[in-house]
């Protein structure tokens, strides 16, 4: 029988944790099940502890960053393009507004969108790892921002559920979209690091994130957007250095939903892995 995980984190944390600078719960001994361990929440800590990462290995997530953001606006520059001269016969939208033309200019890409959007969740898997392993004190490499490809069909069906379901809640008044971004935040990591179908992973995403949870997690993803934001506002340059706290305070809190089956043992100072 598997031992039964404790209620509340040990007191004294593994050596080279960082917990002497967050008061918070987000290292928990391994523990056997999916089951997430009692007591779990999401937490805006992640923003500063996915910042304290980011800030110790600049130059590696600076430059998975640039190379992510890359090919993203490559696949939809040109998605984004062929869909105006579909429509308007030019590559941006013509200047007298057409409520047609609007619908559809919304409608007619959407199966491209939602397909863009598994591939963003592929791309975000991979960045959500690089902070897992350094939460774990494992040594990371540049290959890992793309770790997503290795579980590619599960994290693309993962993500594109999401969006869909995101959309529908969107044409109820808003409101439902809102939650279900919150209670979707997981399903991605999930088919990547349970090995589970996009379907399940979704499911299990919606059934860890709920109720209370889910609005948490809405909120601290419009606060790492709004940080994301900003990063942009500095001639894009910014958007380098803040673009992974998007991802990466998710990728905090999963850890604290889902940590290491086995415990860690960390032989390093305080701060994370650099990369080899």
């Amino acid at each position: 029988m598997s031992e039964i995980p404790p209620e509340v984190p040990p007191q004294i944390p593994p050596e080279g944790r960082m917990q002497e600078q967050f008061q918070s719960n987000y290292y928990r001994p391994g523990w056997q099940g999916m089951r997430p361990p009692s007591g779990a929440a999401v937490s805006f800590e992640a923003i500063s502890i996915a910042w304290f990462y980011v800030k110790n290995d600049l130059g590696s997530f600076v430059g998975g960053t640039a190379i992510i953001l890359g090919i993203l606006y490559g696949i939809n520059l040109p998605i984004s393009f062929g869909v105006n001269y579909m429509v308007y016969g030019s590559m941006g939208p013509a200047g007298q507004f057409e409520l047609n033309k609007v619908l559809e200019t919304v409608l007619l890409p959407l199966p491209l969108y939602a397909l863009t959007q598994g591939l963003l969740a592929v791309f975000q898997v991979g960045m959500m790892e690089v902070f897992y392993r350094k939460q774990m004190g494992e040594q990371a490499v540049f290959g890992d921002f793309f770790a997503g490809f290795r579980k590619f069909g599960p994290v693309f069906v993962a993500g594109t559920i999401s969006y869909v379901l995101t959309l529908l809640g969107t044409c109820l008044l808003i409101i439902p979209a809102l939650y279900l971004q919150g209670a979707l935040a997981f399903a991605p990591m999930i088919a990547f690091k349970q090995e589970v179908g996009g379907v399940e992973a979704v499911k299990r995403s919606m059934n860890t994130l709920k109720g209370s949870h889910a609005w948490s997690m809405f909120g601290l993803l419009f606060v790492s957007s709004l940080l994301v934001g900003l990063g942009a506002c500095a001639c894009g340059v910014g958007l380098l250095f803040t673009f992974p706290l998007l991802w990466g305070s998710v990728a905090v809190n999963y850890y604290n939903f889902f940590p290491p089956v086995q415990p860690q043992h960390f032989e390093t100072p305080l701060g994370p892995p650099q990369f080899v």
